[in-house]
């Protein structure tokens, strides 16, 4: 049985391989951009590229109270810098803003055929295709993605590094951008930069080796020095940014890195299988197969893993700046198993992938006439005036922005969401409250100073899909799927009347 069970897999090949990245790479495109309305980080993201087209700097003026009143630096220039020019080329919209994006995506398949084997890379690709938090950060204008493929471009090119002066200038170069991309990402590249400098003076057979260091050193130094006096006005103004100065982010007061750094090992539902194929078969190598750990590839994926998790505090999106590793990492060890383990455990693995990805994938396709931008659009136009001021959470936001309405955000993430409410009505400055039920449910305990006179609603009838999703909530399933936040049935919109 075992045998004819192998047989069948030999023969079919990569075809339903190909045909399976096919179907998903085209869900991926026609989902491109009602994979949600707007996604919180997404707002905040697309208003500092605004911000910059503009000539305002990183100012996060969709949220002024975000990040204590702070500009938006921890991340670096270099997304938003690429986001901008997209921007100027093919407009300041939604669908602009998910380019780069599926960009990296390509770029990031162009490395996984180039390092690996045709059959390793298609599987990986396949799966890391289906994995949730990649669609997270390509449906959704993260800059981790972009972080994630410099550090995967860094890992190749030192796995396979000599002492070769180009290639040590590219690492550097990769590594940089990288960590201009997001800070984070530092933890990723520690082993892999540090692996690069023992070559460099203990295996290189080259007289250079000063020489390479100076441009391993000299490349971080020179950018990441322009940015920090750019952006901080020094190195002292870095410092109090990260280390000292007290932000409310993440819902929790304290320095960015008291936020940041710090293991927690969180293992998403929608990660299970990627997340634990990483521990055992690096458990494996360690009872059975130690020799693995002299092959660089290997024993450089096993660092990096393992620092990640003992340095980052994941919130369940910052394993893309691995994942591209990741998913390369075990479909290679899996290739190494006799073929009856193999195909089964590759069988298991695409299985796991495909019922996650179909159904979010098919929960979206219901929901796609409901949850579509243009529905907002459309009711944003019909009941108000172009340059009006609009209050609403964050699944409104690109639609007010596209309909050229001004637009003030409320939200229940980092910031009090009381001082949040205070501090919009203050200055009398809008006309308009836009709120999904799930925004009225939230704010229910709270008095707002004004007055709300219900204009109109945008009373789409409920998708058949939320009464199955509250059903698989308690599943591995669970999260897959749009949050309750971002259902827009039922949007109301208020005109605003401020007491005499």
């Amino acid at each position: 049985m075992i045998s004819v069970f192998n047989s069948t897999i030999s023969k079919m090949g990569l075809k339903p391989i190909l045909t399976l990245l096919f179907i998903v790479f085209f869900l991926h495109l026609w989902l491109f951009e009602v994979y949600m309305p707007c996604w919180y980080d997404m707002s905040l993201f697309h208003s500092v590229t605004d911000s910059l087209l503009n000539g305002n700097g990183f100012d996060v003026w969709i949220n002024p109270l975000f990040n204590s009143e702070r500009d938006m630096l921890m991340h670096g220039p270099v997304f938003y810098l690429i986001q901008a020019f997209i921007l100027t080329i093919f407009g300041n919209t939604h669908f602009s803003f998910l380019i780069l994006g599926f960009v990296v995506y390509l770029l990031i398949a162009r490395f996984l055929w180039k390092f690996n084997e045709p059959k390793i890379a298609l599987i990986a690709l396949l799966l890391i295709s289906m994995d949730a938090v990649f669609g997270k950060s390509i449906h959704n204008g993260r800059m981790d993605i972009l972080a994630g493929l410099f550090a995967f471009i860094s890992y190749i090119l030192a796995v396979d590094f000599k002492g070769e002066t180009k290639k040590i200038t590219l690492i550097g170069l990769s590594a940089t951008l990288g960590f201009l991309t997001t800070p984070r990402v530092a933890v990723v590249l520690i082993p892999i930069v540090l692996y690069v400098v023992y070559v460099q003076f203990f295996q290189a057979k080259t007289t250079n080796k000063i020489q390479n260091i100076a441009w391993l050193i000299s490349i971080p130094l020179v950018l990441v020095s322009v940015w920090v006096f750019a952006g901080f006005g020094g190195f002292e103004g870095f410092i109090k940014y990260f280390f000292k100065d007290k932000t409310y982010h993440h819902n929790i007061e304290g320095s960015l890195m008291s936020k940041f750094v710090g293991g927690n090992w969180l293992v998403v539902k929608s990660q299970i299988y990627i997340s634990y194929s990483l521990l055992l078969m690096t458990l494996y190598a360690v009872i059975f197969k130690r020799e693995w750990f002299k092959e660089i590839w290997f024993s450089l994926a096993v660092a990096v893993f393992l620092v990640f998790h003992f340095m980052v505090k994941d919130v369940g999106v910052y394993t893309m700046l691995y994942l591209p590793i990741a998913y390369s990492f075990v479909i290679r060890i899996a290739f190494r198993f006799k073929p009856v383990f193999r195909n089964i455990y590759l069988l298991g693995f695409i299985a796991f992938g495909m019922m996650l990805f179909f159904t979010k994938s098919s929960f979206l396709v219901l929901s796609k006439d409901y949850n579509h931008p243009k529905n907002l659009k459309e009711f944003i136009v019909q009941h108000t005036q172009e340059g009006d001021k609009i209050l609403g959470s964050n699944v409104s936001y690109l639609s007010a922005f596209e309909t050229k309405r001004d637009f003030r955000l409320w939200t229940f993430m980092e910031v009090p969401m009381l001082e949040n409410i205070e501090h919009i009505f203050k200055d009398k400055d809008v006309d308009y409250v836009l709120f999904t039920t799930f925004d009225i449910r939230k704010t229910k305990k709270y008095t707002f100073p004004v007055k709300l006179e219900p204009v109109a609603t945008l009373d789409l009838r409920p998708a058949k899909y939320i009464e199955v999703k509250k059903k698989l909530s308690k599943t591995p399933l669970a999260g897959n799927f749009l949050n309750d936040e971002f259902d827009i049935q039922g949007m109301t919109l208020y005109k605003v009347v401020y007491p005499e």
